[in-house]
């Protein structure tokens, strides 16, 4: 359901979540992974429910969680870039929400559909080990497009 903020201001409200996550982790910058992670810390964003149409989301959440834990770091300042996949990710998010249809999907699942689509990186690694592709990603979206219509 999409609200009135700017895609910016979406985007730092994950990246604020994807921040918390890389900091739990002592990672000195935010990759997909923890963007990933961001993205599943709700059950009320629709790039989780999403998912939920594919795979078990805790399940998922949890098996991420636990291969983002084998890459611990010393953290030494406030994680606050993007690693290159991560900035990729979201220029392809950017890319698609500027240009999608009406009714727009919401910030979280274009983000989703980002870290599919660079198909780099930790995330990309993991959901394609669920078998979760982009184009099967961006199908769904676009059933729940017309669900929310």
């Amino acid at each position: 359901m999409p609200d009135n903020k700017s895609f910016e201001q979406n985007f730092n409200d994950l990246k604020e979540l994807a921040i918390e996550e890389a900091k739990k982790y002592a990672h000195s910058e935010i990759d997909t992974d923890h963007l990933l992670l961001a993205l599943t810390s709700s059950d009320q964003t629709p790039a989780y429910q999403l998912l939920g149409d594919t795979v078990n989301v805790e399940k998922f959440r949890s098996v991420l969680e636990e291969i983002t834990s084998r890459t611990s770091g010393e953290i030494q300042l406030l994680p606050t870039k993007l690693s290159k996949y991560a900035e990729n990710a979201y220029r392809f998010a950017g890319y698609r929400y500027v240009n999608d249809k009406t009714p727009r999907l919401d910030i979280s699942i274009h983000l989703l559909l980002g870290i599919a689509e660079v198909e780099m990186g930790i995330a990309a690694n993991i959901l394609r080990c669920h078998e979760i592709t982009y184009s099967k990603l961006l199908e769904r979206a676009e059933k729940y497009r017309l669900e929310k219509i």
